[in-house]
């Protein structure tokens, strides 16, 4: 039996043969009605049009952010209609800000894509940068104690408008909504204090309420004065499901529900767990650890987890690797707390190592599966035929299994 797993930001396949008797199951997403992206957003938006005008009416700057190069939004779609808008409304002062929160930012071809070129030479864009004392300022603090420094240019912008996708988080519950604000818009400080909550064991998959990771980003886009939010619930063939358009709570609780109708999938266990990325997710190691989050869930111990991600950015954590050499010699490193927390959380993965991880990836990126302690395969027939060979008898596929939740 032929499998084909998602690779380089699905452009691509990696392929393999394997043994049907030994498989458990192949699990992919649900598929609801669609829409082409750009149908999708105009349709929403004139839906909105008198709202967004009520908020629009009198005002004079608008920042409208939009996520960078790991998200699979597209705001190039709905910029247009959403731009004529504001300038029907008699707004002259408008800003496009990228909100990457801590992320790197790579070239500048990933955003003229993401934005659309005649957008991107004739809006000022403003790439924000978390670790600028400068350029974030104090706006106040969350219930949960959470000093909030966001992007001064969205700070003095009369209206805030977020541009996102809605997919599950392991952490937050979902993404969307206001974590355009914190982090996407935050400093260094706020993202780490936000971070810092996610060892609560609310702090999981699917869940909004009651998980203070979550109500700390929701509290800050209320504080930051976050106007409304245009986020999608996309599937991974980029066609659209839904436009959540309104307020950055209710609009996008709608659609995390739409969004945990396609994802939340029950996941069968097995020794051997093909797991694959979907959409912008294997971009780079940050993103392609959901990834490893879902196979670790799925993984039996003593099994084997093949990740197949190319990561054309790389690691883009070495936050990670250091924290890890720390953790080996039983320590913490100080000023890391994510990274701590996720080798903690991962423990079988990255110390016990009671769960091997075989990485399908560019070969650029093999002395970093090495750093991380797994094993490098530059393609899926080998890293399974080797997996088979040391216990496989039970394999699971999740072709996109970043995308997914238990």
């Amino acid at each position: 039996m032929k499998i084909q797993i998602p690779y380089d930001l699905e452009s691509d396949t990696m392929d393999a043969e394997i043994d049907e008797g030994s498989l458990v199951d192949v699990v992919e997403h649900n598929n609801l009605s669609a829409s082409p992206p750009r149908q999708a957003y105009l349709d929403a938006v004139k839906k909105n049009n008198d709202s967004i005008f009520k908020i629009l009416n009198g005002k004079r700057s608008v920042a409208v952010m939009v996520d960078d190069h790991t998200r699979p939004t597209q705001p190039k779609f709905v910029l247009p209609e959403l731009l004529n808008l504001i300038e029907t409304s008699g707004i002259k002062d408008v800003k496009i800000i990228v909100a990457p929160g801590s992320h790197n930012i790579p070239e500048e071809s990933y955003f003229k894509e993401k934005i659309g070129g005649d957008i991107y030479s004739s809006y000022p864009i403003i790439f924000h940068n978390a670790y600028s004392k400068e350029d974030n300022v104090f706006i106040g603090e969350t219930f949960f104690g959470t000093p909030l420094f966001i992007n001064r240019w969205v700070v003095s912008a009369d209206v805030k408008i977020s541009i996102g996708t809605i997919f599950p988080s392991s952490l937050a519950g979902f993404t969307g909504g206001g974590k355009m604000i914190l982090p996407g818009v935050a400093g260094e400080e706020s993202i780490d204090k936000n971070h810092s909550l996610f060892s609560k064991p609310e702090c999981r998959w699917g869940k909004i309420d009651g998980n203070p990771m979550r109500e700390d980003i929701d509290e800050a886009s209320k504080i930051a004065g976050l106007d409304l939010i245009i986020d999608a619930v996309m599937l991974p063939d980029k066609k659209i499901v839904s436009v959540n358009v309104g307020d950055p709570v209710i609009a996008f609780k709608g659609g995390a529900k739409i969004s945990s109708k396609i994802y939340k999938r029950k996941l069968p266990k097995g020794n051997i767990v093909i797991c694959g990325c979907g959409l912008t997710d294997d971009i780079d190691f940050v993103n392609c650890s959901k990834s490893v989050e879902i196979g670790d869930e799925v993984c039996e111990n003593n099994g084997v987890i093949i990740l197949v991600a190319r990561c054309r950015l790389g690691i883009q954590w070495d936050e990670l690797l250091e924290a890890l050499e720390f953790a080996k010699k039983g320590k913490s490193k100080n000023g890391e707390a994510f990274a701590n927390f996720f080798i903690r959380r991962y423990s079988s993965v990255f110390l016990e190592r009671t769960k091997k991880v075989f990485w399908v990836t560019d070969k650029k990126n093999e002395g970093a599966a090495r750093s991380l302690g797994f094993f490098y395969f530059p393609d899926l027939q080998s890293a399974l035929d080797e997996a088979v060979s040391v216990n496989g008898d039970r394999m699971v596929v999740l072709p996109r299994g970043s995308l997914l939740m238990p």
